[in-house]
């Protein structure tokens, strides 16, 4: 890939990132971790920017790739993903792990079906989770004409619900019922859950008369 084609991607992928309250169709973007000499393309199924990665996908369907950025300005291909898009990926500092967010799910609320975040390597599936697998308190959940939320703040395209991938390959989300997630990039596995103290519900502890025991309605 040329130097001016990378320029073309990453002005492509600023302009784009915007966040809305609507779905809109898919666009060409690029994401990077902080200080690493690596980043990943994601394109949608209707791609045809002057980006020498056409050749990974014949099928024309949505895909992926990840590069690496050589001392001589260069850049290498590393591997692919093809049939799916999706508006939020993270790419690990070595460039060989992906999370991939789901799309805005339909519906009244979550469901098995509805993807909530996929883990991959080098391009091949780890491990996925539904938003049913991942909220516990559906209540929580709020809807809109055309959607379902999910994880805590609108968080499609990445706009809130804590989304952050550390160096570690830890990757961390909120869900909207306050369930605070750590995963196993290396593995796509739960490694820590507990709940997000901002988000429970204020109580106030009422100190009983010690003539009076307790009474319930």
């Amino acid at each position: 890939m040329k130097a001016y084609q990378i320029a073309t991607v990453l002005f492509l992928a600023i302009a784009s990132r915007v966040c809305g309250d609507s779905p809109k169709p898919g666009y060409l973007y690029v994401s990077t971790p902080r200080e690493a000499p690596v980043f990943f393309v994601m394109a949608p199924p209707d791609y045809t920017a002057p980006i020498d990665v056409r050749e990974h996908n014949p099928k024309l369907e949505g895909f992926g790739v990840a590069y690496r950025v050589l001392p001589d300005g260069s850049v290498r291909a590393l591997w692919t993903i093809e049939g799916w898009y999706s508006f939020t990926v993270f790419l690990s500092s070595d460039g060989k792990y992906l999370v991939a967010m789901g799309p805005w799910n339909l519906g009244d609320g979550p469901k098995e079906g509805d993807l909530a975040v996929a883990f991959y390597r080098e391009g091949a599936l780890l491990k996925r989770y539904w938003t049913n697998q991942l909220v516990e308190d559906r209540s929580r959940v709020t809807r809109t004409a055309s959607h379902y939320r999910w994880l805590k703040g609108d968080s499609f395209e990445g706009c809130g619900g804590g989304l952050h991938l550390d160096w570690d390959n830890k990757f961390y989300l909120t869900t909207i019922d306050g369930i605070a997630y750590t995963f196993d990039v290396t593995t796509g596995e739960i490694s820590e859950k507990a709940p997000n103290q901002a988000t429970l519900p204020t109580t106030t502890a009422v100190t009983p008369a010690a003539s009076h025991p307790s009474r319930q309605p």
